[in-house]
């Protein structure tokens, strides 16, 4: 007896069709996932539904509980207002009696905050200043951060840093510890380039390694 083979029907070769694309799409969904910590996916959460262009909303407009997209956002306005240099835009972020370690020093409240900021950029010129998100729970966030700068004489410094941030209901930061090393560079070692004071550009790498 001889079999005859069916040819495949029309509908046959459309559903092989769909299988196979939704196959790929869910792939490249599960890769996007695998890197939602490099760099392409960062610059994507910067911009949306936080940022137009390279200003970012207020921080203090980003509110716990925090989310990864919100946390992300929340980073990347204080290093904004950071980089601007202006102690009293970077103040407003943090509530009254926001209370503060950095290095050996502590500080109290918003005025404090900004003699505190005033003094640092007399000394630190040509600061400028990058932040990455490391970690963070509903109303705290764990980042770490690099900043060049140069003193009076001319020497240029690398520093690193970590810190932990926690914020009230109203988005406020009132508490900060920050641990800091500076590395003494020459110039030309230097990593951070953009116009200052101002804003990391969308398309800079920022701390993507330790060193």
């Amino acid at each position: 007896m001889t079999i005859r083979r069916r040819r495949p029907s029309v509908l046959c070769y459309i559903a092989v069709f769909i299988c196979d694309f939704l196959g790929k799409q869910l792939a490249r969904q599960g890769s996007l996932k695998v890197q939602v910590f490099g760099r392409k996916r960062l610059r994507h959460h910067h911009q949306y539904p936080f940022a137009k262009g390279n200003e970012m909303q207020s921080t203090t407009s980003i509110r716990p509980p925090f989310t990864f997209e919100t946390a992300i956002a929340k980073v990347r306005a204080a290093e904004d207002a950071w980089n601007s240099r202006d102690p009293h835009r970077v103040s407003l972020a943090y509530s009254d009696d926001s209370e503060w370690r950095n290095r050996s020093q502590f500080v109290r409240g918003r005025e404090q905050i900004r003699e505190f900021l005033a003094d640092k950029w007399e000394r630190e010129l040509e600061y400028r200043l990058t932040k990455s998100l490391w970690s963070f729970t509903d109303n705290k966030i764990a980042v770490r951060f690099q900043y060049e700068y140069h003193n009076a004489d001319g020497q240029w410094y690398r520093a690193y840093g970590n810190e932990l941030w926690e914020f009230d209901d109203e988005g406020l930061m009132q508490r900060r510890e920050a641990s800091i090393n500076d590395v003494a560079i020459e110039e030309v070692q230097r990593k951070f380039h953009w116009s200052a004071p101002g804003p990391r550009p969308e398309d800079d790498a920022g701390i993507p390694n330790v060193a």
